[in-house]
């Protein structure tokens, strides 16, 4: 599979700069001017400090290459929002606001709202992954801080106003679930994501289109494999999958959250199937991903922004110049690994890392 466009060739660049600057230290307390400097675009988020590079990268080659993919990645949204809030939201991915004590400012609730309000319906050249992409932020943007910017509890561009005529989609609700498979366990009936996006991803996964008249009830043949290897943890790794790829949402409760499966059912496959895990990761490092919850919960909250880049070692991109403590995997994590990862953390990597993800699930 080809890029499909210039854009994409910005990505790879990007996301080396990116692992071996933020997982290295993405918020070590030390905040740095963005005036003057290759990165003074996210000043138009309403903030002039971020986070400093580490020292071995303060150099003008990495800032040149991180610079311009960030503002190649900006260039994505100018079809439908206006600069400031886009910078808003990408910056904090990469260059947040770094504030009093060098405590990480993230954008109001809001802000997210006002994009997505601009955004979600717009047709990018009927790109799936940014459809999905935005759902995804959609979701994300639900723990964002819903507060007032001052005392420094979230960040709001310069000048935002809130469109209030127009609902925001943060505010839709459940939206019926209607991926047979998933449906079937009978766990939940409804999730976040919208009809047409469940849609793409009926294609992707099980490449046929939706057709109710023709519909597949079956988990896709990669995955029915799989679980038929493991038949003691059929049920667990199937509400895995759903849980991950259909985020479900619950009529009952007062407001929408973001929910994954917890780490509690990802370590139940774990100790009661070994070997389930043993092609990807291995089974400490995917169900940390997952938030924690009680003990037999199925389903967590995502209460928090997620930290960018705790996964990121496994897409076969250099984090350090250091020997590797184990051998690594050549062919890199399988396809569908990858994709479960992306949806716990995509917003906070930011577009363009995710479409790199996106691009290498969609090569498997």
């Amino acid at each position: 599979m080809k890029f499909p466009s210039v854009a994409f060739l910005c990505c790879i660049s990007l996301c080396s700069i990116l692992i071996a600057v933020l997982c290295e230290s993405s918020t070590d307390g030390k905040c740095k001017s963005l005036v003057n400097s290759p990165f003074n675009i996210c000043i138009s988020a309403g903030y002039n400090f971020s986070f400093s590079l580490p020292e071995k990268l303060n150099k003008p080659e990495f800032e040149d290459v991180l610079a311009s993919a960030l503002k190649t990645a900006i260039q994505i949204w100018e079809k439908c929002a206006d600069l400031n809030l886009v910078v808003t939201m990408e910056c904090s991915s990469t260059f947040p606001k770094c504030g009093n004590g060098g405590k990480r400012v993230l954008p109001c609730k809001r802000v997210c709202g006002e994009l997505l309000k601009k955004c979600l319906y717009t047709d990018f050249r009927g790109s799936s992954f940014m459809q999905k992409y935005m759902e995804e932020l959609l979701a994300l943007c639900l723990s964002l801080p819903d507060e007032e910017p001052s005392d420094e509890k979230c960040v709001e561009p310069p000048n935002f106003r809130t469109n209030d005529s127009i609902p925001s989609p943060l505010d839709r609700g459940c939206q019926e679930l209607i991926i047979p498979a998933c449906k079937d366990l009978g766990v939940y009936s409804h999730t976040l994501l919208s009809e047409s996006v469940q849609k793409h991803l009926y294609l992707t996964l099980w490449r046929k289109s939706y057709n109710k008249s023709d519909l597949q009830r079956d988990f896709p043949k990669m995955f029915e494999n799989t679980f038929a290897k493991y038949p003691k943890c059929r049920r667990n790794a199937e509400t895995l999958f759903c849980g991950n790829m259909f985020p479900p949402c619950f009529l009952h409760e007062t407001k929408a959250v973001y929910k994954t499966p917890c780490r509690s059912l990802c370590n139940d496959i774990a100790r009661e199937c070994p070997g389930y895990f043993s092609n990807d990761f291995n089974d400490a490092e995917y169900c940390g991903f997952l938030p924690e919850g009680d003990t037999g919960d199925l389903f967590c909250d995502i209460k928090e922004w997620p930290s960018p880049f705790h996964w990121l070692d496994y897409l076969d991109l250099p984090t350090t110049t250091s020997p590797p403590s184990k051998e690594p995997n050549k062919q890199g994590p399988k396809g569908w690994v990858i994709a479960v990862a992306v949806l716990s953390c995509l917003a906070v990597v930011g577009l363009v890392l995710g479409g790199l993800i996106w691009w290498k699930w969609r090569r498997t």
